[in-house]
């Protein structure tokens, strides 16, 4: 009994060893990740936006530059005549649940002038690190499953036995990218029992995106810093509907993609031209049509406080 009893005490704080010793490496990953970015925005000496969203916002499909966030860059540049960047953390797939939690890091790190939201289309089929078990009633029969595998996904040992479990030619690299602090990314296509939960509990998911995103909004508020909200292209959940609440509800402009592009999903050929096959995700010239909506609300109502600023006359 007492050999017994060593063992597992012996296992116990084993485990908290690791836990702490591998908390310890995310933080240091964490900070070389975020110093590498924040020396290269500094270097630039940029006016910063903070772009918070998913693949329709990391431009899935496009390159790079030809995402919403980098030609907003380029019109704003040629606009005030001064570097503008726009800081886009890698979301594909991830839901609101995961910005939030590193919402107050974002700001610290980059110290953004401007906040963009376009984000929570993920939310009810990506449960990675989601909030949704603060959401359901304890009655709900998904409750109780739910908050235990949300539970045991905070303990890194945890998750680094499952990913080794599930991966072991990939492991390392899923490891490191989840030590490292970065959201960590959700199977494609999801998993049945992930979309039949978000289908179950839908009222959940947009009182937690409402919460998430209002917090977020709050947050930067509170530092000084301006939002803006935007529907999505051709996503239906969150509805139009929360998306004119909440707008309203925190008083900051509303970019309506959704009005923008709904006549151009009225006939297929219009549909190719300025989306991929899946008419979820825009092609470069689709973006360009949510870069201008969104400068041309950020001029009107001098979000980034440089009013009198031009190419020919940029800010000292």
């Amino acid at each position: 009994m007492r050999v017994l009893r060593r063992t597992v005490i012996a296992l116990v704080l084993g485990v908290l060893v690791l836990e702490g010793a591998l908390r310890a490496l995310g933080l240091y990953l964490t900070k070389t990740f975020e110093a590498n970015l924040k020396a290269a925005q500094e270097t630039k000496d940029c006016v910063t936006i903070l772009t918070l969203g998913e693949s329709t916002t990391g431009g899935l499909y496009v390159n790079g530059h030809d995402s919403y966030p980098r030609q907003l860059e380029r019109r704003l540049r040629l606009r005030y005549g001064r570097p503008v960047c726009t800081i886009t953390p890698i979301h594909f797939g991830q839901n609101t649940s995961q910005m939030y939690k590193r919402f107050d890091r974002y700001m610290t790190t980059f110290k953004p002038r401007l906040v963009v939201f376009m984000c929570g289309a993920n939310n009810t089929w990506s449960l990675e690190e989601s909030n949704i078990g603060s959401f359901i009633d304890l009655t709900n029969p998904d409750a109780l499953g739910l908050r235990l595998r949300l539970t045991l996904d905070r303990s890194r040992v945890f998750k680094l036995a499952r990913m080794a479990k599930y991966d072991l030619d990939g492991w390392r690299k899923a490891a490191k990218d989840d030590l490292s602090g970065r959201a960590q990314y959700t199977p494609w296509p999801p998993p049945d029992e992930n979309v039949e939960f978000g289908t179950r509990n839908q009222k959940a998911f947009l009182a937690l995106w409402a919460y998430e995103v209002g917090h977020m909004i709050d947050t930067a508020r509170s530092q000084g810093v301006p939002s803006i909200l935007m529907t999505y292209p051709n996503y239906h959940f969150p509805p139009v509907s929360a998306f004119e609440e909440l707008a309203a509800a925190k008083q900051i402009p509303l970019v309506r993609n959704d009005l923008m592009f709904q006549p151009l999903l009225a006939s297929d050929a219009a549909a190719h031209k300025y989306f991929f096959p899946d008419r979820g995700h825009p092609r470069e010239i689709g973006y360009a049509m949510m870069a201008a909506e969104v400068a041309r609300v950020i001029e009107e109502k001098d979000l980034l406080r440089l009013e009198g600023s031009t190419a020919s006359n940029p800010p000292r």
